[in-house]
């Protein structure tokens, strides 16, 4: 049901008349970025105002990350669980994990749990900090994602 509650929703709050303000359709999870706008505060408080004229909204819980207001499913559904459950179907004798939001930090605790070896890979950024504090490594910014993916090619390749 809650992708028809997305549904109603977007036909509810209508167009977000705010420059810079970009609405994800995820199916059963709306995400209103709002990097871009020229005003953040200003942009949040009209994605709040919309949403919170929304009857359909009422269905969904909010989950913030950087720069981006969530609708989701009030259900055990994060990036925790869908590691893990990726992990099991795959068979995953090892896994490296990298992640650069706070949205991330449910699947860094999840691979935690998981009895295979990890290796957790923040991605740094000023906004969240604790993403780097949480992993056992961190790298900054997608140059660092880059130089690392390039790394682990190189040595697998070697070796």
């Amino acid at each position: 049901p809650y992708v028809g509650w997305a549904r109603d929703v977007l036909q509810e709050i209508g167009p977000i008349d705010v420059s810079g303000v970009v609405v994800e359709d995820k199916g059963a999870i709306l995400a209103f970025h709002y990097r871009r706008a020229d005003v953040e505060d200003d942009a949040l408080a009209s994605i709040r105002a919309a949403i919170a004229g929304s009857e359909a909204a009422k269905h969904f819980r909010v989950q913030e990350g950087r720069k981006v207001y969530e609708l989701r499913p009030p259900l055990q559904i994060n990036k925790g669980t869908a590691a893990r459950s990726l992990a099991e179907r795959m068979g995953a004798s090892a896994i490296l994990a990298m992640g650069d939001d706070v949205t991330d930090l449910q699947m860094f605790e999840a691979v935690r749990a998981m009895s295979v070896p990890s290796a957790i890979v923040g991605v740094w950024n000023e906004e969240s900090p604790e993403i780097a504090e949480s992993a056992d490594y961190f790298v900054r910014g997608v140059p660092g994602v880059e130089w690392l993916l390039e790394e682990l090619v190189r040595v697998k390749s070697e070796g």
